[in-house]
């Protein structure tokens, strides 16, 4: 019989050894596997098919035959790798930890603005006021308001002229004991309003409607020729807008009719307006009832108001369907009204011209089917009226009408033309651009307004940072600002060097454009229009860079030491104002060059409050003596201008009770000095807070001053010597030490703050 054997099956607990059949010879084969764990593959041993498999199990390692699915089945598990694995890690965790952190202050932000949303508003994604209303950096960082009987509150940014108007008249309400006068009554007095308002003027509002809607005119065929002749050779100049052949003979065709009457043209009528304005001579209108009846002397500042509100009256209707002449109405509008100081109306009216553009195209790249001067006149059309905007908008401290990255026209080119020999004798040929004037004037105004928004952007960005709304409460924010706004004036430094120097009035001992105390050096060879325009160009430079140096006028006095960037800005803003005012004395001491150009009277006046601001603000500097000076130079501009600029009047004696009154503070100050103590009625002040608002109906206080004489030889040459950031005597740095009030680690005691526009 055969014996029975019976085959182990491999358990655990048994060998893996199987018993060998009798018949068997030698060791057995061993068991496949599809595949070795990553151990025993890494090992180079033996594996088999269990889960898990018997090696790992014995040694207590995790087996991956029990993890067949997924990426790690497939990983080898060396030391190196581990080490990568680890480091990958932790940068995936700081990764996460930034996204948390982040995540976390978004989310406490929108939280609590989902608390004060109500359940009706957009969501967050739709929201047009969610970007650019929460936008804190906004540059106009504070503002001011006015008030006057006639309207509501007026708002005005902090680059206007009537918030430094504020803060003087702020600060001689805090230190002088009687009346101040009413700065703001320089410009109540070219008495606009009373004409222009409805319901103020009877029979200025009646006698508008024959003229509107019967066609008839005041004046005849011939008067508005000689009219039309004076536009031409005045503000045709500056802002080439017309074609005068094509205007002449349009306005002839308008008297083509059966009756004497000329029909109704709103661009002829503004046309007229201007040139009342830009004759200078009242009697030329031939009929008093346009001027101011019931004036002493008449203003030609609202001369051609009647012709002005039926232009404003004819464009009404032309809204809808508006035209290229529409266009060029609003823009000679604006200009009409510049001219008689209505700042408000002017901007409104631009506002309105600025549309009208826009629905035209213009502020668009002119299509190509047009001819190349077509294009050259479209985008003149255009920059002129843009221009007006920007440059207003920075007088007002407002924002534009239009954003400039909407604007996709080029600025016009120079169309070159040569003047005849017969209207130009001169030693050298000067070759002049009919719209040269218009072009680097609106480069001007760019240069500027990219200084200016990047400055007070730069502001607001540090301001934001701190608790408060305006520059003057610490010297570090100050400085700051400063310091970022000399790497920004470059700006207008590369566009002077791009002026050709036809447009450049040579001075008799220095360089063209200039802080420089020197002389204009006028050129009788060439044409008015070309020297009037080298005037107005210069003037407009200077203007813009004492806006844009103006900030740093501070009232609250501070010491000097810790502040020398502000200081050296306020002696350039100070520099820039006397210049001005030397400039236009001399002009129209010698020359007719800017008789009618009402412009100038509003640089006098801004160049005077400069001045002012920086002699209250300054009362011990070395420069202050200069500019004391100088605000007597402007008192005899201010006479010296013609009569029949009812506004000049108000401006002198303005001008002589607010000298007369820092005469008194300066006075005071050195004797506080002297006397080691500060007087009681002279206070620290600071700029006004937004909510605070000033009445402009103050009565007049007029003062005699004692008005110093000429600059003599020694003065001369310090102002010429002198470097723009030059600062003051150890005893003027130091005068607040003596006061009693600390100059640098003490300025918690009235100004407190921790640490940049147009």
């Amino acid at each position: 019989m055969f014996a029975t054997f019976t085959a182990a099956i491999p358990t655990p607990e048994n060998s893996p050894e199987q018993t060998a059949t009798p018949t068997s010879s030698g060791r057995p084969k061993r068991q496949q596997v599809s595949r070795a764990c990553i151990w025993c593959r890494t090992q180079r041993i033996k594996c088999d098919t269990h889960f898990p498999c018997t090696n790992c199990r014995t040694r207590g390692r995790k087996c991956s035959n029990g993890h067949t699915h997924g990426k790690d089945s497939e990983e080898i598990r060396t030391y190196p790798l581990a080490i990568k694995e680890i480091e990958k890690l932790r940068l995936r965790v700081k990764e996460l930890e930034r996204q948390l952190s982040s995540t976390s202050i978004t989310d406490g932000a929108n939280s609590k603005r989902d608390l004060n949303r109500p359940l009706s508003s957009l969501p967050l994604n739709l929201d047009p006021l969610e970007e650019h209303g929460g936008n804190k950096k906004f540059y106009n960082w504070d503002f001011v308001r006015t008030q006057t009987p006639q309207s509501d509150d007026q708002c005005y940014g902090s680059s206007s002229s009537v918030y430094f108007t504020h803060q003087i008249t702020r600060y001689l309400k805090s230190n002088l004991q009687h009346g101040h006068p009413d700065i703001m009554q320089v410009f109540g007095k070219r008495r606009l309003s009373k004409f222009i308002s409805t319901g103020r003027n009877d029979q200025a509002r009646n006698s508008i409607r024959p003229l509107c809607h019967e066609g008839c005119t005041v004046l005849s065929q011939c008067q508005e020729e000689q009219l039309i002749e004076t536009y031409f050779t005045s503000c045709q100049t500056l802002m080439p807008i017309l074609d005068e052949i094509e205007f002449k003979t349009s306005h002839k065709c308008l008297w083509e009719t059966l009756d004497n009457y000329r029909k109704p043209s709103a661009l002829v009528d503004i046309v007229l307006a201007l040139a009342m304005q830009y004759s200078g001579d009242s009697s030329s209108c031939h009929c008093q009832f346009l001027l101011d009846n019931d004036s002493e002397t008449a203003n030609t500042a609202v001369a051609g108001q009647l012709f002005y509100r039926r232009c404003c009256a004819l464009l009404a209707d032309e809204q809808e369907a508006p035209s290229i002449q529409t266009f060029q109405s609003h823009l000679l509008s604006a200009l009409w009204l510049l001219n008689a100081s209505s700042w408000n109306m002017a901007h409104s009216v631009l506002a309105m011209g600025i549309r009208t553009g826009i629905i035209l195209g213009l502020h668009l790249e002119p299509h190509e089917d047009l001819n190349a001067p077509q294009r050259d006149f479209r985008k003149c059309l255009w920059w002129a009226m843009y221009s007006l905007d920007i440059r207003l908008a920075m007088d007002l401290g407002r924002p534009l009408a239009v954003s400039i990255s909407m604007v996709t026209a080029n600025i016009p080119k120079d169309s070159l033309e040569q003047l005849d020999s017969s209207r130009v004798q001169a030693p050298h040929h000067h070759t002049v651009e009919r719209t040269s004037y218009l072009v680097h004037y609106i480069r001007l105004i760019l240069a500027a307004r990219a200084t200016y928004i990047t400055f007070y952007q730069k502001c607001a960005e540090v301001l934001s940072q701190g608790p408060h709304k305006n520059l003057y409460h610490d010297y570090k924010v100050l400085e700051t600002c400063a310091e970022f706004l000399i790497s920004k004036v470059a700006y207008l430094e590369t566009w002077l060097e791009d002026t050709p120097s036809i447009l450049k009035t040579a001075r008799k001992y220095g360089k063209a454009f200039s802080t420089e105390d020197s002389a204009l050096d006028f050129d009788l060879h060439i044409p008015t229009s070309i020297s009037r325009q080298r005037l107005l160009l210069e003037l407009e430079y200077h203007d813009l860079l004492m806006i844009l140096y103006r900030p740093f006028i501070n009232f609250a006095h501070m010491s000097y030491n810790c502040r020398p960037l502000s200081v050296s800005h306020a002696n350039s803003c100070m520099k820039h104002a006397i210049t001005m005012t030397s400039i236009i004395f001399q002009t129209i001491s010698e020359t007719n060059y800017l008789n009618g150009y009402h412009r100038v009277f509003s640089w006098q006046w801004n160049a005077f409050l400069s001045l002012i601001g920086y002699i209250l603000a300054h009362p011990t500097c070395p420069q202050t003596p200069l500019a004391r000076r100088a605000v007597s130079t402007a008192i005899k501009t201010f006479e010296l201008l013609p009569n029949h600029l009812e506004g000049a009047f108000t401006a002198a004696d303005i001008a002589r009770d607010l000298s007369a009154k820092a005469d008194m503070l300066m006075e005071r100050f050195r004797n506080s000095i002297s006397s080691g103590h500060t007087p009681s009625s002279l206070q620290v002040i600071l700029p006004l807070n937004q909510t605070e608002s000033v009445q402009l109906d103050n009565p007049l206080t007029t003062t005699e001053s004692t008005l110093s004489g000429p600059f003599n030889e020694e003065e001369l040459n310090l102002l010429q010597q002198m470097p723009t950031g030059y600062s003051c005597s150890p005893l003027a740095c130091d005068i607040f030490a003596g006061l009693g009030i600390p100059s640098d680690d003490g300025f918690d005691l009235f100004i407190s703050g921790n640490t940049n526009a147009t």
